[in-house]
């Protein structure tokens, strides 16, 4: 098919205009030619749009110099063809000059065709590199408008003279600093500590070595920097090598990333892990100890019994019994802690906690402690232990109290609070919800960032040797979480100290404290047949002498399995299994669930260093179970055994 071509003709002569026609048509064109013959047609005709102009050097009133000035005015890139016979040289020179790409002599019209195809070749070129530039424009505009716009920062870095010949304004908004402000300082100015992304330490002095990256496919490390108003933050550097067309390195391009709350939620998550393996730590160590425990008080309360009212050793006695009962006291803290605490939650109007705290905490703080409360009208109800509630209140205001050693404000309020998913995403523990909150706060000497991270751990404590245990704000931190809320710590050295308890808010009314009852009266029963499974030698041996002392025959096993094959020899009729929860072979409740189907009936008391909630939540006591929570006096265990007798005995026909 004939190549479609659409001419402009600048031509007063008619048979001229002929000459031209017939020779652009012998090139095999598809010829749509419009012949004009002064400026005003020239004019209405570039209305329209055309492949190539060809205009005669001289007309009457219009000339090619005028199409070519007309052309340059209306930024119009036509390939223009002036066509003369009678031009001089130096007049052609002047038209090439005013933009004509090529002229042919009227005399030699064989050159025209071949003019005008070169011609159309090169405007193409020329529209094609237009093009490129006109994409490369609007991407570099989209890139600018990008990097200009965004919080991150993009910048290419020079060596060996480390200077930032480029930094989005996006560092100012990061760090203060303005680009020259930068280069004036250097980024190592600002930089606090440095760590590569697995969070491993750099040391500063080898960050200049480390940007020459060529001996690294690109370099990553995070910045912890201090902006222009002395916040810390933390940046994630990651750049490439810049080179030259011939491989040389002359720098580094890359991106600066503020990732603060990123960091933030990483120390959240490891915090909160810590928490959870140290609080697995402290609840294994209380079970056990609560065994060591219920063997020194059992001993001690049989000694007591066997020695005289006059006798001397008494005194010592009584001396281990009362340290055995502290040591007790500090493992049902580390229970608490480890969030294995017995609750007895209760749903509480938490005006009316705030008012009973106020009355607990006048008698405590002293005069030199001003005390206010402020409670917002109509917060909500929580769901949590009302003892276990004041324990956590009392144990915040005493630290509040000893951080005043002068005297200052503690402040006690309560209100409502719905946490958003906006604020679950920056504290990465919580559940977004509906919550109230009851805050705690001082004017005291306040704590560094190092010591709030530690706060909470078990026996890690500020304060001088024998002044405490270091276990009142892990009892805090457990006695919440086990409530199914959260704790937060705000504090600044010389600036006060303030803890937020957030309890899920719930709808149901306030409980209120039933009426007192006359309690049954107990048969007493203080005899039968006992099997006692414990697989802690002390503890079983002292469980034996107790049980027996009380007037019970007890056989006695150390595992499961012997327990079993001792009711499987013995014929008489076993009234009551005491077992501890956690052993080897099998648990206590396997055991009794094995035990019952060979002898229906019988009665089972738990035993554990673990509370009853835990044991409860584990799945491993059945409905009607007793329990005992390890460690326990001879006369708890002795009412505990009558106790369920009793209970057996009543049930009978």
């Amino acid at each position: 098919m004939a190549e479609p071509l659409r001419v402009l003709l600048v031509e007063d002569s008619a048979d001229d205009a002929l000459l031209l026609e017939r020779e652009i048509r012998r090139g095999g064109f598809d010829l749509s030619l419009t012949r004009v013959e002064n400026e005003s047609q020239f004019l209405s005709a570039m209305s329209q749009a055309w492949d190539v102009v060809v205009s005669d050097y001289v007309l009457p009133r219009f000339t090619a110099l005028g199409v070519l000035r007309h052309l340059r005015h209306l930024h119009f890139d036509i390939p223009t063809i002036v066509v003369s016979g009678t031009v001089t040289e130096s007049e052609l020179v002047d038209a090439m000059k005013a933009g004509a790409h090529d002229y042919v002599q009227k005399q030699n019209l064989a050159r025209l065709v071949v003019a005008i195809r070169r011609e159309l070749g090169e405007a193409a070129g020329r529209r094609r590199r237009r093009e490129a530039e006109n994409a490369l424009r609007e991407a570099q505009e989209r890139f600018r408008f990008v990097v200009e716009n965004t919080a991150d920062v993009v910048y290419r870095l020079r060596f060996p003279d480390m200077v930032y010949d480029y930094l989005s304004p996006g560092i100012e908004r990061l760090t203060g600093y303005g680009p020259r402000e930068i280069n004036g300082v250097g980024l190592n100015g600002l930089i606090v500590s440095v760590t590569d992304t697995a969070g491993r330490p750099v040391a500063i002095e080898k960050l200049e070595w480390a940007h020459r990256i060529e001996q690294f496919g690109e370099f990553s490390a995070d910045y912890q920097v201090r902006t222009k108003s002395g916040e810390l933050r933390w940046l994630a550097d990651h750049s490439f090598p810049w080179r030259d067309g011939h491989g040389r390195l002359l720098g580094a391009v890359g991106t600066l990333v503020d990732v603060t709350v990123r960091k933030d939620l990483e120390a959240q998550l490891t915090q909160a892990q810590k928490m959870e393996a140290v609080g697995r730590l402290a609840g294994g160590v209380a079970h056990d100890f609560n065994n060591l425990t219920t063997a020194i008080l059992g001993y001690s309360e049989l000694m007591l019994r066997r020695l005289g009212p006059d006798d001397p050793l008494r005194r010592h006695v009584a001396e281990v019994t009362r340290a055995a009962e502290r040591a007790a006291a500090l493992t049902r803290q580390l229970l608490a802690f480890s969030r294995k605490q017995l609750l007895q939650p209760k749903v509480l109007d938490v005006a009316e906690v705030l008012e009973h705290s106020r009355g607990l905490l006048e008698r405590l703080i002293g005069e030199d402690v001003e005390l206010v409360t402020r409670g917002e009208p109509g917060v909500g109800r929580v769901r949590a232990d009302p003892v276990q509630l004041d324990q956590v209140i009392l144990n915040l205001a005493v630290n509040a109290r000893d951080a005043m050693p002068r005297g200052g404000r503690l402040v006690l309020e309560a209100s409502n609070a719905d946490l958003d998913e906006d604020y679950a995403h920056e504290h990465v523990t919580v559940r977004p919800g509906r919550y109230v909150m009851l805050a705690v706060s001082d004017t005291g000497h306040g704590m560094d960032k190092e010591t709030q991270q530690r706060i909470f751990e078990p026996f890690f404590t500020t304060k001088e040797m024998g002044k405490g245990t270091g276990l009142g704000l892990s009892t805090v931190y457990g006695i919440v979480q086990q409530s199914g809320g959260y704790v937060w710590v705000y504090s600044e050295v010389g600036r006060g100290t303030t803890f937020k308890i957030y309890l899920p808010r719930v709808e149901d009314e306030a409980d209120r404290p039933p009426p007192v009852a006359e309690p049954p009266a107990a048969r007493a029963i203080t005899s039968g047949l006992v099997l006692l499974v414990e697989d802690e030698a002390s503890v079983r041996e002292l469980l034996r002498e107790l049980l027996e002392t009380a007037g019970y025959s007890v056989l006695e096993a150390s595992r499961p399995g012997e327990a079993l094959r001792i009711a499987q020899a013995r014929a008489e009729p076993i009234q009551l299994l005491i077992t501890d929860v956690v052993m080897p072979e099998m648990t206590g409740p396997e055991l009794a669930r094995r035990l019952a189907e060979m002898r229906p009936g019988l009665r089972m008391l738990f035993l554990s260093g673990y509370t009853e909630g835990v044991v409860v939540d584990k799945g491993l006591l059945g409905e009607g179970a007793h329990f005992l929570q390890k460690p326990f006096t001879g006369e708890v265990l002795e009412a505990k055994v009558r106790e369920v007798l009793d209970a057996a005995a009543r049930a009978a026909p």
